[in-house]
């Protein structure tokens, strides 16, 4: 297929239909449907991969967290569900669905199937009860899914059966630890006295065995801990990311730099949950057994560890607020370091041709310095529990061998005793040598759950408590009224009493001047933000009320950025979309004119692109993102300065593409270029936010207006 090369050529190409829902879809769909839940097969497919068009049983954990479901696997014998696991979602003879949504007495259930909702089934009779797959427990939990801390309890919770196989291994490792100060008791009351060589070896052989189990025991404790470590780990990532991709722009955020120093809190909470930091704070409760262990063995000798555990104990609590504190300043003073780092990063090719990089030289030589500053109060505190915790083992192992030699002068103790004594006070107290690490790496895990708390409480674009309105189809009907908008921490309005319509099929232009409105109108027509009073209507709906999934899918916004990611051309086009065939995808790019460059390409559309498209011109770039923006059967194209960055000749074949593409779309294009006016019938011209004028492009061509007409085409386009 050749690039065009003037109108006569043009083709216009209709996407080919959507693939029908698949039967794992529609039962899903029928389900929320049941609940009374606004759910669409775009959400559904969203949460898929691209290049993949239907959602099929193995994608139900991507879709359960895009729609909102809590799920979790059940055993597949159905007569046996008690009520607390219903709804229940059953997979039987391969590719067929229902969903259990009631039990009754007499092991009758109702039942919503294919066909509609049934009652009063006798589940055993049913076919699908003999030839089940899966099944899952499934609801629109929103209240407990979205509660506060499910991000991190929920993951967790899935790995309960591993974290209480490590509780358990805890327990018997700690019993285990036991043995050697037993046999050094034995040997030395029992056996040496009697010159009993048999027993020796018999306890030997025993002590060898429990320590074999011992070890054995610790590294399937270390298995368990990492297996349901790197379970949370995944979920807890996905939640994340799903999150920050959900975020309501709306909502006072972090900045970019911020952000991504939030996430890679994560990196801290992940280690702290699948270190030997976890075994250890698991191992610290058994001090008290091992205390009552030397009870046992040496009566009042215990009060001598028992002292001295309290104090260590009380100095990490001291110390507790002061290395709180530090962290939250370090974990500030990162997130200041990790800003300036983007954005050296991001503009490195203009510092460079500026002379800015004495600036952030600067900003980065501070941040280094405010955040070593904090890192060496932290590590001086921290010191100072570890030495004194180290001071408190010697002197326990010291004071225990002096008060064991009275009890045992006075006949209350054996030598055999107080060595036992001696070895339990220093497994016992093994866990205090690590309070200081222990409390340091807890403080920056709590700073970092803390930091990922507030990031996952910030509001969402499509909260799960808002039921909204599905449109499978839109006819491109834009409104404004009255709409006043300001950005987040701005005082100053940038959007004023602003009203305007704009009809279906209508091509219109919004002009202006820099920093006039023009592009902020355009994102509240997208619902990206919401107005901070009035309305903005598609299709005489509020668009808060609208499905944002469904909004994207029949809105193509070309931003002015031309934003790339790595990987091949084809798969940054395809992505606009989701689902796009070959045909589909070349014809978007030769109206974009990615074709022209790429048609005599060895590698062609698996041409891999680095990050943001480095090395491709500013054209190029924008020609790709504009390809992205035209795949997809959409009804409105929003278009913001779509040929900035292109050559005159290649705007001009763009524009006479496009024209013939259009037909019957609303359009909507910001410019500065005179060539993209030819797609246009109606201008509406922004001032400081507001409108000062509207009405047909001749409007442009007046070369003397009257006080208070609207400015010439000159002084508005340039």
């Amino acid at each position: 297929m050749t690039p065009y090369t003037d109108e006569a050529d043009v083709e216009i190409l209709e996407p080919k239909p959507v693939k029908l829902a698949s039967n794992f879809e529609k039962i899903i769909l029928d389900f929320a449907r049941q609940s009374g839940k606004s759910l669409s097969l775009d959400l559904i497919r969203s949460a898929l991969p691209q290049g993949k068009a239907q959602a099929e049983i193995e994608d139900i954990q991507d879709v359960a967290r895009v729609c909102g479901l809590r799920i979790y696997e059940l055993p597949k014998d159905v007569t046996r569900l008690e009520d607390e696991d219903v709804p229940a979602l059953v997979q039987h003879n391969i590719d067929k669905f229902v969903v259990i949504t009631r039990l009754a007495e007499g092991g009758q259930a109702d039942v919503l199937e294919p066909e509609g909702s049934k009652e009063g089934l006798k589940l055993q009779e049913q076919a699908y009860s003999r030839n089940i797959e899966r099944v899952y427990r499934i609801g629109f939990d929103s209240a407990s899914l979205f509660s506060r801390w499910s991000w991190l309890l929920r993951p967790l919770e899935e790995s309960k059966w591993a974290y209480g196989q490590v509780f358990i291994a805890a327990v018997m490792t700690n019993l285990l630890a036991m043995t050697t100060s037993i046999f050094s008791m034995v040997v030395y009351n029992r056996v040496l006295p009697n010159n009993a060589t048999e027993s020796l070896v018999a306890l030997t052989i025993g002590v060898f065995i429990a320590l074999l189990f011992d070890a054995l025991i610790k590294m399937l404790r270390s298995w368990f801990l990492d297996g349901a470590g790197s379970r949370a780990d995944v979920r807890i990532g996905e939640k994340l990311f799903e999150q920050l991709v959900s975020i309501d722009l709306s909502a006072k955020r972090d900045s970019v730099g911020g952000l991504s120093s939030v996430m890679r809190e994560f990196e801290t909470l992940r280690d702290f949950l699948t270190s030997a930091t976890l075994v250890a704070l698991i191992d610290l409760p058994f001090v008290v057994v091992f205390l009552i262990a030397i009870f046992v063995i040496g009566g009042p000798v215990v009060l001598v560890p028992a002292v001295l555990v309290i104090v260590v104990v009380a100095s990490g609590v001291i110390a507790q607020p002061f290395l709180s504190k530090l962290a939250q300043e370090s974990l500030e003073e990162g997130k200041s370091k990790q800003s300036i780092l983007v954005e050296t990063i991001s503009g490195l090719e203009v510092m460079k041709t500026s002379m800015a990089t004495r600036e952030m030289r600067k900003r980065w030589r501070e941040s280094l310095l405010a955040q070593s500053g904090s890192a060496v109060k932290s590590r001086l505190v921290s010191q100072i529990v570890v030495n004194f915790s180290a001071f408190a083992q010697q002197i326990a192992q010291v004071m225990i061998i002096v008060v064991g030699a009275y009890e045992a002068a006075v006949g209350n103790m054996t030598m055999g005793a107080l060595i036992a004594a001696v070895i339990l006070a220093g497994r016992g107290m093994a866990p205090l040598g690590q309070i200081a690490g222990l409390l340091t790496r807890l403080v920056h895990a709590k700073a970092s759950f803390l930091a990922l708390d507030r990031f996952m409480a910030l509001p969402l674009d499509r909260p799960p408590s808002t039921r909204f309105l599905n449109k499978e189809k839109m006819l491109g009907k834009l409104e404004f009224r009255q709409v006043n908008f300001a950005y987040p921490d701005q005082q100053q309005n940038a959007l004023q009493d602003l009203s305007f319509t704009i009809q279906p099929g209508e091509r219109v232009a919004l002009l202006g001047k820099i920093g006039s409105g023009k592009s902020t109108a355009a994102r509240l027509m997208l619902g990206l933000y919401g107005p901070s009073s009035g309305s903005v209507l598609i299709d005489d709906t509020d668009v808060r009320q609208i499905d944002p999934f469904d909004i994207r899918r029949h809105v193509s916004f070309i931003m002015q950025d031309s934003w790339l990611f790595s990987g091949s051309v084809r798969d940054n086009i395809a992505s606009g979309a989701l689902a796009v065939s070959d045909e589909e995808l070349l014809r978007a790019a030769e109206i974009a004119g990615v074709h022209d460059f790429l048609g005599d390409h060895p590698n062609g559309y698996d041409l891999m692109l680095r990050e943001r498209g480095e090395g491709l011109s500013g054209g190029q770039k924008q020609a790709i993102s504009l390809a992205r923006g035209l795949v997809g059967n959409r009804s409105v194209f929003i278009m913001d300065e779509p040929t900035s960055m292109m050559d005159m000749g290649s705007e001009t074949k763009f524009v006479e593409r496009l024209s013939q593409v259009i037909i019957g779309k609303t359009l909507v294009v910001i410019t500065h270029r005179s060539a993209m006016l030819k797609l246009v019938d109606r201008v509406i011209i922004f001032d400081k936010g507001r409108i000062i004028a509207d009405g047909p492009k001749s409007i442009l061509d007046r070369k003397n207006p009257a006080p208070g007409a609207p400015p010439t085409a000159m002084a508005v386009k340039g």
